[in-house]
């Protein structure tokens, strides 16, 4: 179970504090936020952090930014666009111009995590003993075979994007790299001891008696701090030994002047079932807030989100606009029915495999895994009768949203991988689409067809099936249970 799946089982009994904090009935002892002012300029200072969701300058959180006079800071280094991949966590700083246009002046990136992996799960891997969740919105290597938790094994040595939530991290993005023996990592200090000169980070202990400082301005380490740690080996206590310890502003979004605008990615935290947390960092949500891909109600422990706003005179930060962010739970593979198509008034674009309309939205992340490997790949390349996998999940609606499109080589097989809804004596039907069994379709080794079919249970089962589309079914050659 998820993170955010474990959460939301009690967020419930949060919502109604949340919602009165956030004005949503009822009264509060907290001031209501100063208003935004106007702003004179003919551009406004902009703060973003999240994912790179593209390329072509780059995408962060859907956002276009125009990076020709941008400098690039990649892992403490001066660095350029070409060294970014999708899933990288960045921070982004520069303006709007006055027709709209978000324009970078600075962007860095720095991998939360680096090291060797010493455990892997089902759905997640241990990293120097620290708890990765590896979902299915992961970005994996370009290298791996099967872009999967699959391709980890205990040993590796990997770089990861990753936002931190209350037990580890959840990944965005993970890279096998060769073992250079350094491990980095990212996090808010916990449990000082400056007598032993330790503390800790989520599950690790980093002894800093002989570390070296960066980015302090000259006071001492403090009890939450956040910081970036890097060493090269673990002492007899299993201590990581910390060679640097460098200060990061974990909210860069308050340093500036009323009016400025931020975007902030990551995972939502309710204390004392009223104070509303992203990424340790308090926001305040303004009267006339919008939400997009949810509602007010869903503003709970756990929920991944994307929220925009900007600084009020008193320094708070606003948030105007909240953006669900949710997991994907199917994935299709196959070749598309017709070229994308663009709404006239919305401009949104819709695309078509087998059958099924599937939105595509600004949130949507664009990789081209073909032979092809183009950096910039976005709606407007896929051609016709490309093959494409798309991770997808239905909305409350029924409709079919894209978190995820990849461009892959042709195949002679589909494959789809969903919640199974129904089954009958020899069809199931797998993420609404009609897959039809039989004695030639294969299972695991130890299964037989039979027994497959007798552990599936409709509305709790997950299966992936492989095979031959046509006349709007599929005929599997390949059924597999998923855990």
């Amino acid at each position: 179970m998820s993170y955010s799946q474990i959460t939301r089982l009690w967020g419930a009994t949060l919502i109604a504090g949340l919602l009165t904090a956030c004005g949503g009935g009822g009264s509060s002892s907290n001031p209501s936020p100063a208003p935004i002012a106007a702003v004179p300029d003919s551009s406004t200072q902009r703060v973003a952090k999240g994912t790179v969701t593209g390329f072509g300058s780059v995408f962060v959180n859907g956002v276009k930014w125009e990076t020709d006079d941008c400098e690039f800071t990649i892992d403490d280094e001066p660095g350029d666009e070409s060294q970014l991949e999708v899933g990288n966590i960045v921070e982004v700083q520069g303006s709007t111009d006055d027709e709209g246009v978000a324009r970078c002046d600075s962007m860095e990136f720095d991998a939360e995590l680096e090291g060797l992996i010493t455990e892997v799960g089902v759905d997640y891997i241990l990293v120097h003993g620290l708890r990765v969740e590896i979902n299915d919105d992961t970005l994996f290597d370009d290298e791996l075979a099967n872009q999967n938790i699959g391709d980890l094994n205990e040993g590796d040595y990997v770089e990861i994007s990753a936002f931190a939530v209350a037990d580890g991290y959840v990944a965005t993005r993970i890279e096998v790299e060769v073992d250079d023996g350094e491990v980095e990592i990212y996090g808010k200090v916990e449990n000082l001891d400056t007598g032993t000169n330790t503390f800790m980070i989520q599950a690790m202990t980093v002894n800093y008696a002989s570390a070296s400082f960066d980015d302090f301005d000259g006071r001492d380490i403090a009890e939450a701090d956040y910081v970036e740690v890097e060493g090269q080996s673990f002492n007899s206590d299993d201590e990581l030994v910390a060679t640097s310890v460098e200060y990061k502003d974990n909210n860069p979004y308050d340093d500036g002047d009323e009016g400025n605008e931020f975007e902030a990615e990551g995972y939502l935290s309710v204390v004392d079932g009223s104070a509303f947390i992203l990424n340790d960092f308090e926001i305040v949500l303004a009267d006339d807030v919008t939400f997009e891909y949810g509602s007010e109600e869903d503003l709970i422990d756990g929920a991944k989100v994307e929220v925009e706003g900007a600084l009020n005179a008193a320094g708070q930060l606003v948030v105007n606009e909240v953006k669900f962010k949710i997991e994907s739970d199917i994935e299709i593979k196959a070749p598309l029915d017709a070229l994308p198509a663009q709404d006239a008034d919305s401009g949104e674009w819709t695309i078509s495999l087998l059958g099924r309309e599937i939105r595509v939205t600004e949130q949507t992340q664009f990789e081209d895994a073909s032979e092809i490997d183009d950096t910039y790949f976005d709606i407007t390349d896929i051609a016709e009768n490309e093959w494409l996998e798309v991770k997808v999940y239905e909305s409350d609606t029924g409709d079919f949203i894209a978190v995820r499109i990849e461009r892959e080589d042709a195949s002679d097989l589909v494959e789809i991988e969903g919640p199974l809804s129904a089954i009958t004596v020899d069809v199931l039907t797998v993420a609404g689409f009609a897959v039809i069994v039989d004695d030639q379709t294969s299972v695991p080794e130890g299964e037989t067809l039979a027994s497959l079919l007798e552990a599936l249970e409709p509305g709790v089962s997950v299966v992936e099936v492989e095979g031959i589309w046509s006349e709007g079914s599929m005929t599997a050659f390949e059924l597999e249970l998923e855990d």
